[in-house]
């Protein structure tokens, strides 16, 4: 062994501690190292203690206990379980009498909304008959009047001075003397254009005059009838549909008295301030008045009556129809029976019982 050497280290304090560093000399360790290589291995035995192999056996107590707790914990859970199926069962019963109830007032409000529907279809078909006979009174009423268009307007114009204008106008379209008692500007006064006038006549027969000379008038003022307002906004949508019509190079006729417009691939009908397209079905059958009266218009074929007196002769206008149950479609056959002049209308297709009783106005 090499002697030992005395080292000093510096530590945390700063004081300095000796160390003895020992150098050895390993030459006689590797020849040691190589002569016990050279020496043949010997498997050393182990005793075992007989103790380890024997296992302990089971105290019976300790087995009765841990049987008697899972005991108990399976009868608290079944209890568990047993109450919680018992609650779902309840909830389940009140759900399904909740359920119940609500499908019961479910089909309460399912009828009285079917109810209030039937009704809504009834009232509405008795207004739009109330509305077509109140603009039929409304237009008898004002059919007395004319409207002039186009007429000077000037600033602080006298009645009497309007009512001279619009006799000699009048005089001068029918070429023979023509009075009018009252005169009346619409409005209030505008600095810029005319007012419409108003003209009552007191003889039906000076109106007529007026009315079928209307075209001998010169622009800018025109004569025209005093019309309720649905039939001005009827007529104004008619007029649209045929100017759209005439844009797109189509021909079209208009028929005022039906409010309806038919061209070369359709047909249009104003229905309360509407354009509404009409739908035909040849195999449902009509459902609506608007297929009603186009399909008539399609089938009467009017033919002439002679008679030996030429006043007393008059068109004779026969319609064919296949109407599809009479009975759901009445109200829409007086309506159209009453707007068209039909002398004879024969209905086909009705499979309402045959003792059935229907009165269609004349």
């Amino acid at each position: 062994m090499a002697p030992s050497k005395d080292l000093k280290s510096p530590t945390k304090n700063g004081n300095t501690v000796k160390t003895r560093i020992a150098e050895f000399n390993f030459s006689h360790i590797n020849s040691a190292n190589s002569e016990t290589n050279k020496r043949p291995r010997t498997r050393s035995m182990v005793s075992l203690n007989d103790s380890t192999n024997d296992d302990p056996s089971p105290d019976p107590q300790n087995c009765d206990t841990i049987m008697q707790f899972l005991t108990n914990h399976e009868l608290r859970i079944s209890s568990k379980i047993d109450t919680l199926t018992e609650n779902i069962k309840c909830s389940v019963s009140d759900i399904k009498v909740c359920l119940l109830a609500h499908q019961t007032e479910l089909n309460t409000l399912k009828n009285d909304v079917a109810k209030l529907t039937k009704g809504n279809i009834g009232l509405s078909t008795r207004m739009d008959n109330l509305e077509c006979h109140n603009e039929q009174i409304e237009r008898d009423v004002k059919r007395i009047n004319l409207i002039i268009s186009g007429l000077s307007d000037p600033l602080n114009e006298s009645l009497e001075e309007l009512r001279i204008i619009v006799n000699k106008l009048f005089s001068n379209i029918v070429k023979q003397e023509i009075k009018v008692d009252s005169v009346l500007r619409l409005g209030s006064h505008k600095a810029q254009g005319c007012r419409q006038v108003i003209v009552p006549f007191s003889c039906l027969s000076d109106r007529e005059s007026v009315w079928n000379s209307r075209k001998e008038t010169k622009p800018p003022i025109f004569i025209n009838e005093d019309l309720p307002y649905t039939l001005r906004r009827d007529f104004a949508i008619l007029r649209k549909k045929a100017k759209e019509f005439k844009d797109n190079n189509e021909n079209c006729t208009i028929n005022w008295k039906n409010k309806s417009i038919t061209s070369d691939r359709e047909s249009h009908q104003v229905c309360n301030g509407r354009l509404v397209a009409n739908k035909r079905s040849e195999s449902e059958g009509l459902t609506t008045m608007n297929d009603m009266a186009l399909q008539i218009k399609s089938i009467a074929q009017p033919q002439q009556v002679s008679s030996p007196n030429e006043e007393n002769s008059k068109n004779l206008t026969i319609a064919h129809i296949n109407l599809n149950s009479i009975h759901s479609k009445f109200n829409e056959l007086k309506t159209f029976l009453s707007l068209n002049d039909i002398d004879i209308l024969c209905i086909k297709k009705t499979p309402d019982p045959i003792h059935m009783t229907v009165a269609l106005p004349c």
